[in-house]
């Protein structure tokens, strides 16, 4: 999976792994936010959330 957002390369495992430990991050069918990036993702208010998520799905 790649991080729609910072672009940094994670294997199922390493999400495995995260999920373990809890961290939080966002998956989606093909959509993907890692825990460096759901936080500050988290903080943005829903209209920049969606521009987010429509830039880097195009």
């Amino acid at each position: 999976m790649k991080c729609a957002l910072c672009g940094e390369q994670f294997t199922d495992d390493d999400l495995e792994e995260m999920m373990e430990m809890g961290e939080a991050f966002l998956r989606e069918s093909n959509y993907f936010i890692c825990p460096d990036c759901y936080d500050d993702y988290r903080r943005m208010c829903l209209e920049d959330q969606l521009s987010t998520l429509m830039e880097s799905t195009s």
